[in-house]
């Protein structure tokens, strides 16, 4: 069970990767996106600067992902998430009112989720 559960999450990180390497093209940055009233899930993406995109894509190939939800107020709620000690946690979220100020809190999910991703190996 714990090898088809490894095989499960390596497929679900290279789907993500390729998600986000596609978006990246585009400054996309790729979130799941929670529907309601069900949870019903739908992927979308939401266009930033360059330099939040690269950083994002960072996050996203080191293993992190991006959700979003609109709540009953009105609101969204932004989150990043991460392995933590084997389990999927959230390691930033961002709860703003829906409308422009969603991009400049996305842009600073990014940054919060970016400390998550290990430092680049510059040998390659």
């Amino acid at each position: 069970m714990k090898l088809l559960k490894s095989m499960r999450e390596e497929i679900t990180k290279r789907r993500r990767s390729r998600s986000a390497r596609n978006s990246l093209m585009n400054n996309e940055i790729p979130f799941t996106q929670y529907l309601r009233p069900d949870g019903r899930k739908r992927p979308v993406s939401i266009e930033v600067p360059t330099k939040i995109a690269q950083l994002a894509f960072n996050f996203i190939e080191s293993g992190g992902w991006f959700e979003v939800e609109e709540l009953t107020s009105g609101h969204v709620s932004l989150t990043a998430c991460y392995i933590v000690d084997g389990e999927p946690d959230d390691i930033a979220i961002r709860v703003v009112e829906n409308g422009p100020p969603v991009v400049k809190a996305v842009e600073e999910l990014v940054r919060e989720a970016a400390i998550w991703t290990p430092p680049c190996d510059p040998a390659g």
